[in-house]
């Protein structure tokens, strides 16, 4: 499990640094389940959510660590940090790649 992918976002005040496996889809913040962490469903949506619209959420295991802020802006850092995830191991998302510069 050394082959990863390492990111951060930031929403207000939270951070969440984040790992990005190969793997099956489970996700782990702060070592406990995305389900026990978040408890509101709409959280888990936002969490889940960059990855089901590329339809990569069964291909991957993300491993956060949060800080700061509630729990709604860790939500959304976990979820503003899985694109550049995504866009860096796949680098065929268009959505989430930069436009060049000129």
């Amino acid at each position: 499990m050394s082959d990863f992918t390492y990111s951060t976002g930031k929403r207000k005040n939270a951070i969440s640094r984040t790992r990005l496996y190969a793997g099956t889809g489970q996700i782990t913040v702060n070592g406990r389940p995305f389900e026990d962490y978040f408890p509101r469903k709409t959280l888990q949506m936002i969490v889940q959510q960059p990855l089901k619209l590329v339809k990569m959420l069964d291909k991957y295991d993300i491993k956060a660590n949060c800080s700061g802020g509630g729990v709604a802006g860790q939500a959304e850092a976990c979820a503003t940090a899985s694109p550049a995830h995504s866009a860096k191991s796949t680098r065929n998302f268009a959505p989430f790649s930069s436009p060049p510069v000129s």
